[in-house]
């Protein structure tokens, strides 16, 4: 039995299909063999079956064509008949070599140690000598006709390879282009332009690739970018307690009552404590930008609450809810939030978890002056 997954997965390939590049490139190959084949078949049958076949008509008929044909003067318009009878060019020879007739003066006639049927070779194309019974020599070979049905089919063959030719470097062309074109992009992307991007054309492997280079230069894009803000709201934010922390050792070298060391002494470490703290939350953002996130855990929101509501003088609200979360990242938006609350609010801050439309709500509040609705979605970015 198949799973749910598999047949949902399965519904989602029928509703999409792909058109997969390995795919045309093996339908484009065995097209172009099976028309080769095709065609060098249809040649061979055309070009060559008549070839091969013509000597032995020629000696099957050799008799028949020397006994009719008249000695003298007539000889030479019975050839012709013939000649035309048959579809062939003629030329009859003597034993040794002399014309008696012909019907086309390109036909060559017997050489010494010819054998009693031998190919010739002729201007219009191939033919054969063939030895009479009675010692005479006739030579034969296609007429005008056949020879021009011959340069039709050649001209036929032509056109055809041209015409695949032509529709395979269509083919070609048309995946390498947009290769050329993934090639180029990923080039720009290399050389610093993280803008880069590529036109995503079609379904196939090289759209999918395409697509793929397109969300990983926006990735490493907002990596880039989201690791400047870091690094500049991070030098804003050390800027402050660096600065009173040089500020408290300056008095605290001149400062001669003990008591007032003491004092300057707590503002300097307070300062160091927050350094920690920014630097701390400078590598946290780091790492949860470039890692992936930690393994889910079944954990009790409420009791987190709990426990870091108390850390701030706050009684968390609720009843035990039961999520699929990271502890330890939960655990620092929820500090985060309270000690935000505590810091820029005012009167008592509440902390309460709910059921909401199948899942719960968190509600961290206080009586503050509150978020500037244009300032509202910069609240998400480190440091701000």
């Amino acid at each position: 039995m198949c799973s749910w997954q598999g047949r949902k997965r399965r519904r989602r390939c029928l509703r999409s299909p792909r058109h997969h590049l390995w795919l045309q490139i093996y339908v484009a190959f065995v097209a172009v063999i099976v028309s080769c084949f095709l065609v060098s078949a249809a040649s061979t049958r055309l070009l060559y079956e008549e070839r091969k076949e013509a000597p032995a008509a020629l000696a099957a008929t050799a008799a028949f064509i020397t006994a009719d044909l008249p000695a003298g003067d007539q000889l030479q318009d019975a050839l012709t008949r013939r000649a035309e009878e048959l579809r062939l060019r003629l030329a009859l020879w003597s034993p040794d070599g002399a014309p008696l007739a012909s019907t086309w003066g390109g036909l060559p006639g017997p050489y010494s140690d010819c054998d009693a049927m031998s190919w010739i070779h002729t201007a219009e194309g191939p033919g054969v000598l063939v030895a009479l019974p009675d010692g005479r020599w006739l030579s034969a070979t296609l007429d005008g006709r056949v020879q021009d049905r011959w340069r039709q089919h050649l001209l036929v063959l032509g056109l055809l390879m041209a015409t695949m030719a032509i529709g395979s470097y269509g083919i070609t062309r048309r995946i390498t282009r947009r290769l050329e074109a993934l090639q180029q992009g990923v080039r720009t992307l290399g050389e610093g332009e993280l803008s880069a991007r590529v036109v995503i054309g079609g379904t196939d492997e090289v759209a999918h690739l395409a697509r793929t280079f397109n969300t990983t230069a926006a990735r490493i894009e907002a990596l880039v970018d989201n690791q400047k803000r870091i690094l500049a709201s991070a030098s804003h934010e050390l800027r402050s307690p660096l600065a009173r922390v040089r500020m408290a050792l300056e008095i605290l070298a001149d400062a001669e009552h003990p008591s007032e060391r003491r004092r300057w002494r707590a503002e300097a470490e307070a300062d160091i404590a927050e350094l920690d703290s920014l630097i701390e939350d400078l590598l946290l953002a780091s790492r949860l930008e470039g890692a992936p996130r930690g393994p889910l855990e079944t954990v009790d929101l409420r009791a987190l609450l709990g426990e870091e509501a108390a850390r701030e003088g706050v009684a968390a609200e609720g009843e035990a809810a039961l999520i699929r979360g990271e502890p330890r990242m939960l655990r620092t938006a929820l500090r985060n939030l309270l000690i935000n609350a505590r810091i820029h609010g005012s009167g008592e801050i509440v902390a309460r978890v709910t059921p909401h439309k199948g899942g719960y709500r968190l509600v961290i509040a206080d009586r503050g002056p509150g978020v500037p609705a244009e300032q509202a979605e910069r609240i998400f970015e480190p440091f701000t």
